[in-house]
Order: C-alpha cells, then sequence, then structure tokens
C-alpha cells in the first residue's frame, strides 16, 4: 500500500470526541485504491486516527463513523437563540421561533450533518456559536423575505455548514484564520469549502441548493466577492442571504462590540453592501435590522470627534483618488485582454461608482460638511451630528474592505493580461494597504487623534 503520512484533522477531532462519546466506524474506511484501512466496528482511538493519517481515503472520514450521542433539536434551537440574544437583546418573535424548532427538527433527517454539527460544537465551539448566530440572521432575512418553506430549509442547513469545512483544515492553522494576510486567509478559505463540499455532495437526499449555498456565501452579485467573483444572477439568492447573515455576524463581534458600538450600527454597513446583493434581499435585511435593534452606541470619545472628521475629509479624498488610478489602471487592461476577469474589476468599479452616488459618500456637500464640522463640534458638541461621523466612519471601512477586494481581483486578471500589469496592481495595493484599516487604528497612527 501507498504511504500518505498527512494528519487527517477530522480524524484527530474523532479522537477527542471519542473519549466521552463513543465514535465508531460503520463501515470498512479504505484507501484511495479500495483497500480496507480500518475495518467496520473499530472505535477511533489515537492508534486508529494514526493509522488513517497513512493513507489517502476513498471517502470523508466524517461519512463513515457514527457517534453515540448527536446534538438534540431542541440543544441546536437553544444554541441559535442563545448565539442571537447576544447581539439582539430580548429578541422574541413567535414566528422566528416557530421556524427555527421547525429547521432543529428537519435537520434530524440528517444524521451525517447533525454528527458533523455535534463535532464542530465540541471542537471549535467558537465557530460554532458564529454559526448559531449567523443562523438567526439568515432566518429572520428569509422570513421578512416571505420565502417558501423549502428555501427556509436550504438557508438553515447552509448556514449550519457554511464553516464547518475547518474541521477538515490543520486545528494549529484554523485557530490563527482570523489573523492570517488576506491571501493566506482566501485559500484557507477555499481549501476549507473544497473540504466541506466534499462532505456535503455524498450526504443522502440533501438539497445541492445547500451544497451551492455554502460554496457561493462569500460571494457577491457584484463580482468583488470570493473564491470564484461570480456576477450577477449566477449568485444564487439563498448564497446572498446567508452571506449577509455571516456579514452581520461577523461585523458585529468584531467591528463593532469590540469599540462599544450596538447592532443598530449594523445598518449603514448593510447599506455599504446595497451593490452587491439583489434589491429585495438588501431591503429586507434593513428591515430586519430595523425592527429588530435599538441604540446608537457612540464609541468616539467627543474630544476626538473635530480630529475624526479632519481625518474622514482626508480619507475620503485619498479613496476617491485610489479608485480614480484604479479605474484608470482597469480600463487599460480591458482594453489589452477583454476577458472575464477584467470585465469582473470594471464590474466592480460599476458597482462601487453606483453606490458612492445612492449614498452620497463622494459627494462634494459630504466634503464641505466634514470640513465644517470639526470647528462646529470644537465651539458645540452636537450628539447628532458625532452619530452622524461616526456612521460615514464605518461606511468608509466597508468601503476600503470593498477596494481591496477590487485591487485582488485587478491583480488576478493582471495575471492573465500580462506580468507588466502586476507591477501596477502592486503599487495601487502599496497606496491601500498604507491606509489604517479604521478610524480607530487611525487613532494609534496619526498624532493629530492624540
Amino acid at each position: 500500500m501507498d504511504q500518505y503520512s498527512e494528519r487527517n484533522p477530522y480524524a484527530d477531532h474523532l479522537v477527542e470526541v471519542n473519549k466521552h462519546n463513543p465514535v465508531l466506524t460503520t463501515q470498512d474506511i479504505c484507501n484511495a485504491k479500495g483497500a480496507i484501512v480500518v475495518p467496520k466496528g473499530t472505535y477511533l482511538t489515537e492508534d486508529v486516527a494514526n493509522k488513517i493519517a497513512r493513507f489517502q481515503l476513498e471517502l470523508p472520514i466524517e461519512l463513515q463513523v457514527s457517534l453515540a450521542n448527536t446534538v438534540s433539536p431542541s440543544e441546536l434551537f437553544e444554541a441559535i437563540r442563545k448565539a442571537q440574544n447576544r447581539v439582539l437583546k430580548g429578541l422574541d418573535r413567535v414566528d422566528l421561533t416557530k421556524e427555527l424548532v421547525r429547521q432543529c427538527g428537519l435537520l434530524g433527517a440528517y444524521p451525517l450533518i447533525s454528527q458533523k454539527l455535534t463535532v464542530f460544537s465540541e471542537r471549535m465551539p467558537g465557530r460554532f456559536n458564529a454559526t448559531q448566530s449567523a443562523t438567526g440572521f439568515a432566518m429572520m432575512i428569509a422570513l421578512e423575505l416571505g420565502l417558501e418553506q423549502e428555501d427556509l430549509e436550504v438557508i438553515f442547513t447552509a448556514a449550519q455548514m457554511h464553516d464547518a469545512g475547518f474541521l477538515n483544515i490543520d486545528p494549529d492553522i484554523a485557530s490563527i484564520f482570523d489573523k492570517l494576510p488576506d491571501t493566506e486567509k482566501r485559500e484557507m478559505f477555499v481549501q476549507q469549502l473544497s473540504l466541506g463540499e466534499e462532505f456535503l455532495e455524498k450526504v443522502p437526499n440533501l438539497s445541492k441548493r445547500v451544497v451551492r449555498a455554502v460554496q457561493e456565501h462569500k460571494e457577491r452579485k457584484d463580482g468583488s466577492g470570493w473564491p470564484r467573483g461570480l456576477i450577477g444572477h449566477k449568485h444564487a439568492i439563498d448564497a446572498q442571504i446567508v452571506g449577509l447573515a455571516v456579514m452581520l455576524d461577523e461585523a458585529y463581534k468584531r467591528k463593532l462590540k469590540p469599540r462599544g458600538y450596538g447592532p443598530s450600527q449594523l445598518i449603514p454597513l448593510v447599506q455599504a453592501e446595497s451593490e452587491s446583493v439583489e434589491r429585495d434581499v438588501f431591503y429586507a435585511t434593513v428591515e430586519m435590522l430595523r425592527n429588530n435593534t435599538h441604540g446608537n452606541a457612540q464609541a468616539v470619545p467627543i474630544e476626538f470627534m473635530p480630529n475624526l472628521s479632519r481625518y474622514l475629509l482626508v480619507q475620503q479624498r485619498f479613496l476617491v483618488h485610489w479608485l480614480s488610478l484604479a479605474k484608470e489602471c482597469a480600463v487599460a487592461m480591458r482594453e489589452t485582454q477583454n476577458i472575464s476577469q477584467t470585465e469582473r474589476s470594471m464590474l466592480i468599479i460599476t458597482s462601487l461608482e453606483e453606490l458612492y452616488r445612492n449614498s452620497g459618500l463622494w459627494d462634494p456637500e459630504v466634503r464641505r460638511w466634514l470640513s465644517s464640522a470639526a470647528q462646529r463640534l470644537e465651539a458645540l458638541y452636537d450628539q447628532a451630528e458625532g452619530e452622524e461621523l461616526e456612521i460615514t466612519a464605518l461606511m468608509f471601512e466597508d468601503v476600503l474592505d470593498k477596494l481591496k477586494s477590487l485591487q485582488w481581483s485587478m491583480r488576478d486578471a493582471a495575471k492573465k493580461v500580462g506580468s507588466n500589469w502586476i507591477g501596477r496592481c502592486d503599487d495601487l495595493a502599496s497606496l491601500l494597504y498604507a491606509l489604517p484599516k479604521n478610524h480607530f487604528e487611525a487613532f494609534d497612527v496619526y498624532d493629530c487623534f492624540s
């Protein structure tokens, strides 16, 4: 037999689960050539995992085991409600409760998924809890849209499975995923999606729509998403809903809550996504947030507000200038070679320009307001104007992320058009990444805030 010599992360997770929740093989586990590696009816011990690590398996290990105990519908329901209540305090909607109870019960029809969720909850509790919060968001958006039951089932299951592929990634690398550079993060995310797809494709009776929604939830219809950069109607509505739900959970926990903002500040972040998803999905998400979030937490101290206004004025000019440079480069690349990659970059630029027109972020009036706000706030602080400044800062932050997606798309196109274009795209990246990621980082970078 050929030796493979690579750890199987999922098997290693099962070893730990087996210590208190027996894990048994349900069939003969074979290598890629069909030879038996581990016979049916074997407990997943460390010795068995070591043996599995020596071979490339014919099927994912999670398709070939059973757990003595799996997460129950009531346990899953409580996990969703608990996770959601950390974001939306006092949430008590009868329609949502009924639908979550129904969906948690229906998931029992897929024992392999219940098993994987059980391992997920025990071995990656942080990601599991984030998944439950995202699931709550996804179901609220879907209910706001008035979707059919079949659609709700697809969205619920896809939300539950969107990150489960991380169980198949080296745990040491998965644990530092959020700290990795963007390029490495994308590569790892594509890997976990691929491994997750390999499992989901073989779950008996599971809708292919679930697999597609999981695969596409990081995509955006304007081409700014990844890994494939899907455009327009090619991006499934199921995936758009799951993707927005994941974005809401991540934005609140990583951007807003650590800085002292409340969940109501998710609304301006969603508004920055208005060109990235279908209009109905966008409006339903905004309406859902308006109905379920309250308060406008102010995070920036009053004394910093005048300088925040000045910084945003400079930032706006920089972002306008950078997009102009990027557009010039993207147009030239398309003229050199009109291919899908160059068209995608131009579509992202068109989407950004539409966002700017609709939001007013680029308007001269905004520049005049930012220019004069500093003097007014120094003379007499106005809470409403301070809150408006913070909303603008958050939207600029999201725009900056979108420009980074554009730069990534352009560099991907440059690889196809010619090596001389890669240098221009890298120069654009140097400019863009020199800017602080957000206004809080700017406080530490620029002396004017001290």
